[in-house]
């Protein structure tokens, strides 16, 4: 689902440092705009240097007031001038939508982020718990140190809800991900067989998704989210 040919106005209200490396803009959310967690914008400056835009998903919870994105800090001149808006500044959403990446509330998941792969799920933990929703979720957080984005709030999170259990694997010390690694955060993973979420960069997303078809998941069962660098 995307709503193509749009150009609406998307103001900035605060740029916000989340750790050192990941930095995430607030916007005011524009009048009627709806969107569910797991969805994605694109975005563009008005400016006819950088009249290209790039595919966010969104950080924010639809029960939040404001939209954010949040993103790792880079090289690119996409990427500087965001790490450079002021609040007052106006971006334009271009087209917005699902691509599918959608919590099923109906069966046990594991969510696997690596790095800011974090920000889908952010939105749908933030909303699952402002209404009171059962969230029988395994998190494994992937990060090269141990400079999680959102850790504060998803220790909060987890403080209040009983289902939700969050894992942190620092990969410069603890190495990748495996099959050994799931299968010790989730020991019942041959029985029960959840739906698996993973949300990252390319490579880390089709390494995981192996590593689950290897422990017997249906690929109906894995959904996909791949973040690329810009």
């Amino acid at each position: 689902m995307s709503n193509t040919d749009l150009n609406i106005p998307l103001k900035v209200k605060e740029l916000r440092k989340e750790t050192a490396d990941y930095l995430s803009i607030i916007y005011e959310t524009p009048r009627d705009f709806i969107f569910t967690p797991g969805m994605w914008m694109d975005i563009r400056f008005i400016s006819e240097e950088l009249s290209i835009g790039r595919t966010f998903s969104f950080a924010s919870s639809p029960t939040e007031p404001d939209l954010t994105i949040t993103f790792k800090k880079g090289v690119s001149r996409f990427k500087k001038s965001m790490e450079n808006v002021k609040p007052g500044d106006t971006m334009l959403i271009t087209q917005y939508g699902s691509n599918g990446f959608k919590l099923d509330k109906r069966t046990q998941s594991i969510f696997v982020a690596g790095g800011i792969g974090i920000v889908p799920f952010r939105s749908m933990i933030k909303n699952a718990i402002d209404f009171n929703e059962k969230l029988d979720v395994l998190v494994i957080y992937l990060n090269r140190t141990d400079d999680f984005p959102f850790k504060k709030d998803l220790d909060e999170w987890q403080a209040i809800s009983r289902h939700l259990k969050i894992k942190y694997l620092i990969t410069e010390e603890e190495g990748r991900l495996n099959k050994e690694k799931i299968q010790e955060f989730y020991p019942s993973i041959n029985n029960i067989k959840p739906m698996c979420y993973i949300a990252g960069p390319p490579g880390m997303v089709d390494n995981t998704k192996k590593i689950f078809l290897d422990l017997g998941i249906d690929g109906d069962n894995i959904l996909i989210d791949r973040f690329e660098g810009y």
